[in-house]
């Protein structure tokens, strides 16, 4: 029996879309892209700084013109995760948790560049959707 990818395209879609986490009552989950790379003076920078995001959101850390890096949450994690890491341009899409305590979440990133780690220490901020708690700091 033959099967033309084609025609499984539409049920792949399905299943990846009900494999998402809820972004919470009538609100759609958003995709936040922090590129990671360095400038001209050898210094860490990031496209996002603070992450301002919501339980049910995703976060994808994307690195430009690094040979390796890490993100590490020494303080707790809105993720599944604690450790981060890639190498090269690769990229990682973290789902935030839908119980994720709204809060600051500092994560520390150590990237090398030519045989050198710098390490600085950036920021997500989770709201929570509806009732207007703010973060803890």
């Amino acid at each position: 029996m033959k099967f033309r990818l084609a025609a499984l395209a539409p049920a792949v879609a399905l299943a990846a879309l009900l494999a998402v986490p809820s972004a919470g009552a009538g609100q759609e989950a958003t995709t936040h892209t922090v590129v990671i790379s360095f400038n001209d003076q050898g210094e860490l920078q990031y496209s996002l700084d603070p992450v301002i995001a919501y339980p049910g959101d995703r976060v994808v850390f994307r690195a430009v013109g690094i040979q390796s890096w890490t993100i590490t949450f020494p303080d707790g994690t809105p993720f599944s995760e604690r450790t981060i890491s890639a190498t090269g341009d690769q990229a990682r899409t973290m789902p935030i948790l839908p119980n994720a305590a709204v809060r600051s979440y500092a994560y520390d990133v150590s990237a090398t560049r030519n045989g050198e780690t710098v390490i600085e220490d950036p920021e997500i901020i989770v709201r929570d959707r509806g009732n207007g708690t703010p973060p803890v700091f």
